[in-house]
């Protein structure tokens, strides 16, 4: 399925990465508001891009660089119930 939407340029370590937002179906901490949605360019790859829906908050995140991976990360709190 990934295959077809970024042909070539997944590896096996960026699919476990893209499925596991995928799927992602909890509910977060703070809900991100839905007037703040917005449409902004999500990059598919260095020559490509998709306008798609984003949502937008703000607040004080965790948040790591990992040049080696050439990658970013933002913690964001989710609701654990029970």
């Amino acid at each position: 399925m990934l295959d077809g939407f970024l042909p070539g340029e997944l590896t096996s370590f960026t699919r476990i990465l893209l499925l596991d937002g995928v799927y992602f179906r909890g509910n977060w901490a703070l809900p991100f508001p839905v007037k703040n949605t917005r449409k902004s360019s999500f990059r598919l790859s260095a020559k490509k891009s998709l306008e798609v829906d984003m949502m937008n908050r703000a607040g004080k995140f965790l948040y790591a660089e990992f040049p080696s991976l050439e990658a970013q990360a933002v913690a964001i709190p989710y609701h654990v119930s029970g």
